[in-house]
């Protein structure tokens, strides 16, 4: 008579317990990589997946950035003021990037038009530059007539 009975949640949890192997296998099968995902997001905006896997590469290690097969002197290496970028932030500075040209008429960037919305030119800083400066994502769309929000919620 004082055969206690399991606890209805310590059954549930030993269920579990017991599933889990098979379900953390299945789910990392099922993984992309973060470079793949992004990638495969924002290739056809950069051109090709190739150009954004080294854009994505670049802006993630602040390396120099070259786009374009074959490089040409049209469109030389160029180097994020920034420094190293997460993911998270790269992906943020590509849709930041792409919203901005879709605002102007454009569904793919030349390396010219990325660079400019990137770097900015002789009129405006452009979106690494004000990040550099300090200024937070929320600042920086604002500042390109943007909201944050929005903008990644198309990314």
């Amino acid at each position: 008579m004082n055969a206690r009975l399991p606890h209805p949640v310590a059954a549930v949890v030993g269920r579990l317990l017991q599933a889990a192997p098979t379900t953390a296998t299945a789910i990392a099968t099922r993984r992309v990589a973060p470079l793949e995902r992004l990638a495969a997001e924002f290739g056809d905006f950069v051109g090709s997946q190739q150009n954004a896997t080294t854009l994505i590469q670049a802006l993630r290690t602040g390396t120099p950035i070259a786009l374009g097969q074959p490089r040409s002197s049209a469109s030389p290496a160029f180097s994020s003021p920034t420094g190293p970028l997460s993911y998270a932030n790269v992906r943020i500075v590509l849709a930041l990037a792409r919203s901005q040209l879709a605002a102007q008429g454009f569904a793919t960037a030349t390396p010219e038009q990325l660079r400019s919305v990137l770097f900015g030119d002789a009129g405006a800083a452009g979106i690494l530059d004000r990040r550099a400066a300090g200024f937070g994502w929320g600042r920086i769309a604002h500042a390109l007539g943007l909201k944050l929000g929005p903008v990644l919620g198309k990314a």
